[in-house]
């Protein structure tokens, strides 16, 4: 339980440092497309149980969405995004 608080506590500190403070609306549209899209998990796996009929297939398939997730984290430049912004560059990132 600990580690999902600290998660979130990063990733809410994160997302304050990449947006753009006098947009405040955007946050309540980030928050809804992460509503939106949070069935597209539930929906492959039961997807890929009723066509493989096994649950390693399943859970595979969410496993490939954490690794495509990891693989494109490196991609975001944090740094210029809080600049972009208009957000102070942080120390450390």
């Amino acid at each position: 339980m600990n580690s999902l608080c600290l998660a979130i506590a990063f990733q809410l500190g994160w997302f304050a440092q990449v947006r753009d403070l006098t947009l405040i609306g955007y946050s309540s549209l980030y928050e809804v497309s992460e509503r939106g899209i949070s069935w597209l998990g539930p929906l492959l796996f039961g997807l890929a149980l009723q066509f493989a009929g096994s649950y390693r297939v399943a859970i595979f398939s969410l496993v490939l969405f954490f690794v495509l997730g990891l693989a494109l984290l490196p991609s975001v430049n944090v740094r210029k995004a809080a600049v972009e912004a208009g957000n102070e560059t942080p120390a450390r990132v």
